[in-house]
């Protein structure tokens, strides 16, 4: 984790994934007239995007840690569960 200014902790996959979008959205819309795509339609489907994504890269997460920890009786607790679940992606 980097810490910029001092108070606001940044992680580096946290501050390029929100470059992506806001470079992906700002494509998007400078480029939604030669597709004929309303302005609208552009901001759900970039709200879609990114909620899938987050949703995927959770799933994926969870899917890697049952493979490589399933066998072990802690891994299947509450607690542990719930931190895997707040890990990955953010």
């Amino acid at each position: 984790m980097i810490d910029y200014f001092h108070t606001l902790p940044i992680s580096p996959y946290w501050l390029f994934r929100m470059l992506a979008i806001i470079f992906a959205l700002a494509f998007a819309i400078v480029k939604r007239k030669a597709f004929n795509l309303k302005l609208l339609d552009v901001f759900f489907a970039t709200a879609f995007t990114v909620t899938g994504a987050i949703a995927g890269v959770k799933g994926l997460f969870a899917i890697g840690q049952i493979v490589m920890n399933g066998s072990n009786a802690y891994f299947w607790t509450w607690e542990n569960w719930s931190s895997i679940l707040r890990a990955g992606a953010g």
